[in-house]
């Protein structure tokens, strides 16, 4: 959060913005981002390969995940609840509205109720 607004702000960033918004910011550079991201790893599903260890000396494998946080685009009046997560081809993204990320956050804890009396 910036103390002063660039020209184009209208308005104040919300607290959880974690941006220095700028002057020159353009296109997404000018959402709101917060700080908190959350992070789950995924156990039962096969580790992503990737690229990026080649100059290193192989194919690095990292575990599957997901991560979560709070994007708000410029000029839109609510948050949304992103879940990034990897896919075969790149990054994959689940954009919620905040009632839907409590209404699925309400099936999967039922879900994961049912399954822990097994």
């Amino acid at each position: 959060m910036s103390k002063t607004m660039p020209y184009w702000q209208q308005k104040p960033c919300p607290e959880w913005c974690d941006v220095r918004h700028r002057k020159f910011d353009g296109g997404s550079d000018r959402d709101c981002i917060s700080l908190w991201h959350g992070n789950v790893t995924f156990t039962l599903m096969d580790p992503r390969s990737n690229n990026l260890g080649r100059e290193y000396g192989g194919i690095v494998h990292d575990k599957a995940g997901a991560e979560v946080y709070l994007r708000r685009s410029y000029g839109a009046a609510e948050p949304r609840v992103e879940v990034a997560h990897e896919t075969e081809s790149g990054i994959g993204y689940f954009r919620l509205t905040a009632s839907e990320a409590l209404k699925l956050a309400k099936i999967l804890t039922a879900a994961a109720d049912v399954a822990k009396q097994e």
